[in-house]
């Protein structure tokens, strides 16, 4: 396998990974660490955040040459604004606290104030979007539309049950 299809294959697994663990999300209970929906969704969050991890790697590796400048000269071309690479960062850095704090404390983790649950996921969700439907074509501009689509409706369906009681 090349390091292409390296790169591209573990931002899909991770981007995958990282959608099913938001779709379910909305059902897991708050504080809630031992149900099956629980465990399943920290897997899905800690696994994708490991492809999400070795995609950066690779990406660094095989197209970057392990230069920072080189990667803020490809967003440049990419979308026009090479700082825009430091909204990544921020995303990594962000992912990998939320990874830590979930492994040092699930505890503390799952009760931790909605507000923060709902900046951090709004936030990946927003990067994931733009990842997928912005920047990509074709069959990964459809998956993406498909998950945000999938995250919406989980999100709506969550509230009206909740609603109903």
């Amino acid at each position: 396998m090349n390091g292409d299809a390296l790169t591209r294959g573990s931002i899909r697994v991770a981007l995958a990974l990282c959608a099913a663990a938001l779709v379910v999300l909305p059902w897991v209970a708050k504080g809630d660490t031992s149900s099956a929906r629980s465990r399943f969704v920290r897997a899905c969050w800690v696994t994708g955040w490991l492809f999400y991890v070795a995609h950066v790697a690779l990406a660094f590796h095989y197209f970057h040459d392990w230069s920072h400048a080189e990667a803020i000269h490809h967003v440049e071309e990419r979308s026009g604004f090479g700082p825009g690479l430091f909204v990544s960062y921020l995303f990594t850095l962000l992912w990998t606290g939320d990874v830590v704090w979930w492994a040092i404390s699930p505890e503390s983790h799952a009760r931790r104030p909605r507000w923060v649950a709902l900046l951090l996921y709004g936030y990946f969700t927003f990067m994931a979007f733009n990842a997928t439907v912005i920047y990509e074509t074709g069959a990964i501009r459809v998956a993406g539309i498909v998950a945000t689509a999938l995250l919406v409706g989980s999100l709506g369906l969550r509230w009206y049950v909740k609603a109903r009681g």
